[in-house]
């Protein structure tokens, strides 16, 4: 037998092994050779880099505009409020107002009198929650027992104290009063109002004003502020 004979038989034997063979190495060489990346265009490059950096920069102006709506919602939030009124008007009571209310609705639900002077007042001042207000007649603003009278400002007024009209402060029976009637004095809030009622419980009546600095929360300084509006 002659070597391409030889050769021939041995082929036949294993062929299949080497067609599966040489397959493998195909595939190895298909998956695994390197593939050269495409060539960046700079121009492309330039115009995904501008177009990500103006949807940063709108991102952001989004977030300061929903930023700043937030703060003008919070900054105009809208509560109730507790105003009392006294004076010439037909129906002195404390009402309860909105703080975007103005003298003006106030004066509506209270219905002035003929004789009231609203020269004095002004009509668009914005209300004040726990504020006393005092409507004269025309002509009391004259009279010598008046400590005070009506003055307008396109400024706040000083110390929180109301542009509007006043005379002698009205006072409040310190006895009688309910927690709502005794928040209406400037400097009481409902924590010391609430101090005050619960002293009167506890301690029965108040024998005199200056015992109202045996309350949690009045000083001194306190006292002296509050003292004008009080009586027994």
């Amino acid at each position: 037998m002659t070597n391409w004979e030889t050769i021939q038989q041995w082929l036949n034997k294993w062929k299949w092994f080497i067609l599966i063979g040489v397959a493998f190495v195909i595939l190895f060489i298909a998956f695994t050779w390197p593939h050269q990346d495409k060539e960046e265009d700079p121009f492309e490059s330039t115009a995904l880099l501008q177009a990500e950096n103006g949807t940063k920069q709108k991102s952001s102006s989004t977030n300061k505009q929903l930023q700043a709506e937030g703060y003008a919602k919070q900054t105009d939030k809208i509560e109730d409020i507790y105003v009392d009124i006294k004076g010439a008007v037909k129906h002195p009571n404390i009402y309860q107002m909105k703080s975007s209310d103005r003298m003006k609705q106030l004066l509506d639900k209270a219905k002035v009198n003929e004789d009231a002077d609203l020269s004095t007042i002004n009509l668009s001042e914005k209300l004040v929650d726990q504020k006393l207000i005092y409507i004269p007649k025309k002509g009391e603003a004259n009279q010598p027992s008046n400590t005070a009278t009506a003055t307008t400002s396109t400024g706040g007024s000083a110390a929180g104290t109301s542009q509007t009209g006043t005379t002698d402060k009205p006072q409040v029976n310190l006895n009688q009063a309910t927690e709502t009637y005794l928040q209406t004095i400037p400097g009481i809030g409902p924590s010391k109002a609430k101090a005050i009622i619960e002293f009167r419980e506890t301690q029965g009546s108040f024998s005199s004003i200056d015992q109202l600095k045996e309350v949690k929360g009045i000083g001194e300084k306190t006292f002296e502020n509050l003292a004008p509006y009080l009586t027994i």
